[in-house]
């Protein structure tokens, strides 16, 4: 079998293994909070912080690496992990570029009547440490392994970055669709998504243009793009609580222009790296 043909196997495997793992958890989650399936201690764990389903692309990604170069893959992908042979000027838009974006948005919302509560912004140890639970618990640790130290690479030895982000973006939003039918932790009333399917895809998937492009920059650092993601899923956390529909939407906008931007700085079409001043 030809090189290229396995490779594109083993990343539609890595892509099969992520989704059957994750939603082997996350459906049976459903189905008991939609009272088709009653109540039983598996539904309690999966109810629990100690639900595995996030893990799916980590566990994926380890399977894969395992298959292709034995424990030296394992080695070289969890080394990713403490990569930080970088230019540290990609600090700025790792710690910057999200939180910037959603104040702005949250700045813009204000003519459509949106009045924030940053009453959480009173208990700066909450939020410190919150950092730190997201990072480990809420979404970078099990996911970036995956979809950025596997994906993200395999795809980049085919295709060119904006095609990579693409592909990953699709399947990082479709991962994610069983939450839209979960309630939100520790709030009954609301869902774990309170906006629009359409909102969360479109984002997910210009955001993997921005995770790519952090990616590529960072000598395929995954630490990097752990980062990144936790200062996501943190300035998400803190804010978008509090957000209305238009705060969403203007967040999902400027994303987009931000992820337009890089295409078309560093043009679409090269064939890897979006990179133009090493």
């Amino acid at each position: 079998m030809a090189p290229k043909e396995n490779g594109f196997r083993n990343i539609l495997l890595f892509f099969i293994i992520t989704f059957v793992f994750s939603w082997a958890f996350w459906i049976p989650q459903v189905m008991n909070s939609l009272g088709i399936i009653p109540d039983s201690a598996f539904t309690d764990f999966l109810s629990s912080p100690f639900n595995i389903a996030a893990f799916g692309p980590f566990i994926a990604a380890i399977l894969m690496v395992l298959k292709e170069d034995k424990l030296n893959g394992i080695k070289g992908l969890l080394k990713k992990g403490i990569q930080v042979n970088f230019s540290k000027k990609w600090i700025l838009p790792i710690f910057l570029l999200f939180p910037v974006i959603f104040l702005l948005s949250m700045l813009l919302g204000l003519p459509f009547g949106f009045s924030p509560n940053l009453e959480i912004l009173g208990h700066p140890e909450v939020v410190s440490i919150g950092f730190l639970v997201i990072l480990l618990t809420a979404g970078p640790l099990q996911e970036e392994f995956g979809w950025r130290g596997y994906a993200v690479s395999r795809l980049q030895e085919r295709y060119n970055a904006l095609i990579t982000s693409f592909i990953v973006g699709v399947a990082w939003a479709l991962w994610h669709f069983p939450l839209f039918f979960l309630p939100h932790p520790g709030d009954g009333s609301a869902m774990y998504y309170d906006q629009p399917v359409w909102i969360m895809v479109i984002s997910v998937i210009f955001a993997s243009i921005i995770f790519t492009w952090i990616y590529n920059n960072t000598n395929e650092s995954v630490f990097a793009t752990l980062l990144l993601h936790t200062t996501l899923n943190w300035i998400m956390w803190v804010f978008l609580p509090m957000a209305s529909f238009e705060v969403a939407l203007i967040s999902t906008v400027l994303i987009v222009v931000v992820a337009l931007m890089i295409v078309f700085y560093y043009g679409p079409f090269l064939k890897k790296s979006w990179i133009k001043d090493e």
